[in-house]
């Protein structure tokens, strides 16, 4: 399920975020680095990371953001 924030940063509802990837919301190249940062996270090579990233809105706006993510792991 995706955040209420998130939803209403984008202007999307919750269904239609959880059919999207989020390559489709992202603005141009900042969704290679992002892939490539949370491929990192992902394999273990680093535990977390923050960027500047442009998001894309329904209605096709940019909304700049600063966006961290944590790898949370149980064993």
């Amino acid at each position: 399920s995706a955040n209420r924030a998130y939803c209403d940063l984008l202007k999307y509802t919750e269904s239609e975020l959880a059919r999207l990837q989020f390559q489709d919301v992202t603005q141009g190249s900042d969704s290679e680095i992002d892939e490539e940062m949370a491929a990192r996270v992902s394999s273990g090579q680093i535990k977390s990371y923050e960027m500047t990233k442009r998001y894309l809105t329904k209605l096709g706006h940019v909304v700049w953001v600063r966006l961290r993510v944590d790898a949370v792991r149980s064993d």
